[in-house]
């Protein structure tokens, strides 16, 4: 178990939870701890420091991109791939910039929401189509000088390998880059967009370019 990748549960529903233990422990993965209420969350994602968090939105506070940014800053060694509801009225947007490895909807399949975790857990651009297509539909936020930030060449080919879905070390190979020359490079980059991760900086570039 200790060479397999650990996952933290969190889903207020308990059916829902017997589920999606069962299709992430048929996927090779070990579930360190499964929870139904934040009352111990922050006891057990100290103690057992998961690879990953597989987060549902029923325990979503009301202000959930604040929260997402403080848990990452708590625990930045985690990835936090949330688990959407159909009928969920989120800020999406906010939420893929607020430092998360990936979004799926909890009605996708199995296979899809372990494709998205592995691909979270790989460094990649890990939202569901489903999700992206929404995310996209969005009416356009007030003007927020976002639109204002000019790229350079360099920039526009890192986001660009970035939507592709490529990760560090491919993006490396791709630009002829060592991969610690990447991964500064994105850090500068997230820093002049605003958002925290790849995904927050996936969604600015296509947002923009729509």
């Amino acid at each position: 178990m200790k060479d397999a990748l650990q996952i933290l549960l969190a889903d207020a529903h308990t059916c829902s939870r017997i589920g999606l233990y069962q299709v992430l422990a048929d996927a090779g993965f070990y579930i360190v701890a499964e929870i139904g209420c934040l009352s111990e969350f922050d006891t057990l994602m100290t103690r057992d420091q998961p690879h990953l968090l597989l987060l549902a939105s029923n325990l979503l506070p009301a202000l959930p991109a604040s929260f997402l940014v403080k848990l990452r800053q708590y625990h930045p060694e985690t990835t936090i791939v949330l688990l959407l509801d159909d009928d969920d009225d989120l800020p999406l947007r906010e939420l893929a910039e607020a430092g998360i490895g990936g979004m799926v909807l909890k009605s996708e399949s199995g296979d899809a929401i372990v494709q998205t975790i592995r691909a979270a857990l790989a460094g990649r651009t890990a939202i569901s189509p489903e999700l992206w297509a929404r995310m996209m539909a969005l009416p356009d936020a007030p003007a927020d000088g976002t639109q204002e930030v000019l790229l350079t060449t360099q920039e526009q080919q890192l986001l660009q390998h970035l939507c592709a879905d490529q990760s560090n070390a491919e993006i490396a190979r791709s630009l002829h880059l060592s991969r610690k020359t990447v991964e500064k490079r994105l850090t500068a980059l997230y820093k002049k967009l605003g958002v925290k991760t790849r995904v927050g900086a996936a969604v600015w570039y296509l947002r923009r370019d729509k």
